[in-house]
């Protein structure tokens, strides 16, 4: 990801105003990547806020849900569908973006566990994230630092946080400053081979 890209040419780029303060997500649209959620956080944030929009990058099975779900709010011109999209035009878009939203639900396992690569790839674009407390995530996103988190199926609290982010420009950036400088030091594929090479060290000296 190409961290501090221009949102206001990645704005125009998608045909937007440069004053649109895009919210937006990620993903194919699957049961686990709550689009239920992520539905009503977003109808709810554009609700209350004018100056809005949704960015919804990616398509499957929740994707007929989710613009249902818009069109019923009235609120379609302000809503963006890319669908699926080459891997290579994801930093563009996510840089159109002020706010990133990643709504996981709670599936009910104790042993949860996934790599919220979704999450991080944000982080490193310069993208706070409101995301749930869930799994993985919460060792990713430092709550108040980098990001907001909220407990998984909040749907009131994740639209709340959205609109704290939206209405505070000066803390949105330095949240997304924090998480581009997180993912970079710890998150990056450099990180993790250093992290390796620490383990394969240690293991060899004990040999």
């Amino acid at each position: 990801f190409q961290a501090g890209a221009d949102r206001k040419q990645a704005l125009r780029d998608l045909g937007l105003p440069a004053g649109r303060i895009l919210v937006g997500h990620v993903g194919t649209l699957k049961p686990w990547h709550g689009t239920d959620d992520l539905a009503q956080c977003l109808i709810g944030s554009l609700q209350r806020d004018e100056r809005l929009g949704a960015l919804v990058v990616g398509d499957g099975p929740g994707l007929p849900l989710l613009r249902s779900e818009v069109d019923r709010s009235g609120l379609t011109g302000r809503f963006t569908f890319t669908g699926a999209v080459d891997a290579d035009r994801v930093p563009v878009l996510v840089a159109a973006c002020r706010i990133m939203v990643a709504l996981y639900p709670d599936r009910g396992e104790e042993t949860f566990y996934f790599s919220p690569l979704k999450v991080m790839e944000a982080m490193a674009a310069g993208r706070p994230v409101v995301a749930t407390r869930l799994g993985q995530i919460a060792e990713v996103v430092r709550d108040g630092v980098d990001g907001l988190l909220v407990e998984p199926g909040d749907r009131e609290a994740a639209r709340a946080a959205v609109l704290a982010l939206a209405g505070d420009p000066d803390r949105c950036r330095t949240m997304g400053l924090a998480a581009e400088e997180r993912c970079r030091k710890h998150f990056s594929w450099t990180a993790a081979a250093g992290r390796i090479l620490g383990v394969a060290r240690e293991v060899q000296g004990h040999d």
